[in-house]
């Protein structure tokens, strides 16, 4: 069950479990494209607000992972949120899924509702939905990321003109250079697809396919100034600091080479080339929003 603040409350044996999976998920990231995230925070004026997250496996990475679905049983039954609405719809493997993610956010995030829900894809998942009572305490990552901590740094001043600012974190974003030779990345990518044969890509297709990492900052009311490079024109109140849609990113080969390659810089880089399917805030700059 939570505790006070929200939190989950922990076991050894849910420790343990925390462990082997974030591994699991790191392992079956590398192996397959097996999910699709997307988190959107919602700030309301006085700096609450809200988080919606949406994730969903593929059943090529669930059939993977089944093996561990009586370990995540064992360390359930030490008890968990059975007081949260929808809890009881997810599988073992689903509830210690989220229940990291909701750690991951910090002590602010508490869950609120979960319900069990399966994408277009087939693929099955929960959405859920997390409260918070001071977004400056939110930690804030992506799906990506790795244990090196939140991604941004998060400053929020009220007024009548309300103001948000999401920084980047020193490691957090990849190493890539100050300038980007747009010449010199075409030539590099060039070069990689040479070495390539179509194979070989058709190998790393499948480990792409379907995947979708999303992060949305969503403001109550209307934007009234921002330096956010990706603000939606269908939801003028919300800015993506992050969205791949990797079905789109398959449809360019060099890009399919250039992710094989595991090369740094990747997203900024794909973005500098023109890639469709790629929307991120410059990791070297802050993201201002004003609204009212």
């Amino acid at each position: 069950m939570q505790s006070a603040d929200g939190r989950f409350m922990e076991c050894d044996m849910k420790k343990r479990w925390l462990v082997v999976n974030g591994w699991m998920m790191g392992l079956c990231l590398l192996v397959t494209g097996c999910m699709e995230s997307v988190t959107v925070v919602q700030v309301r004026k006085d700096g609450s607000g809200a988080l919606h997250i949406r994730d969903f496996i593929s059943d090529q990475a669930l059939g993977m992972m089944q093996g561990f679905e009586e370990m995540a049983a064992l360390a359930d039954a030490e008890g968990q949120s059975a007081e949260v609405p929808g809890w009881d719809q997810l599988t073992p493997l689903q509830q210690n899924m989220l229940s990291t993610r909701v750690n991951e956010f910090g002590a602010q995030a508490r869950l609120v509702s979960v319900e069990a829900v399966t994408n277009e894809k087939g693929w099955k998942g929960y959405r859920a939905r997390l409260a918070f009572d001071d977004i400056n305490a939110l930690n804030l990552a992506t799906a990506l990321e790795d244990d090196a901590g939140p991604a941004y740094q998060l400053a929020f001043t009220p007024g009548d003109v309300a103001e948000l600012r999401i920084m980047p974190q020193t490691g957090a974003a990849e190493d890539v250079p100050d300038t980007l030779d747009l010449e010199t990345a075409e030539a590099e990518l060039g070069g990689m697809m040479e070495g390539m044969n179509e194979a070989m890509l058709d190998m790393f297709r499948p480990m792409f396919a379907g995947m979708r990492m999303s992060l949305f900052v969503e403001v109550e009311g209307e934007i009234v100034e921002t330096n956010a490079a990706h603000q939606s024109a269908a939801r003028p109140n919300r800015i993506a600091l992050l969205d791949v849609d990797f079905d789109q990113v398959l449809s360019h080969p060099e890009a399919l080479a250039h992710m094989a390659n595991n090369q740094a810089g990747g997203l900024k880089e794909l973005q500098a080339l023109g890639i469709t399917g790629v929307l991120a805030e410059d990791p070297d700059q802050t993201v201002t929003i004003k609204f009212q």
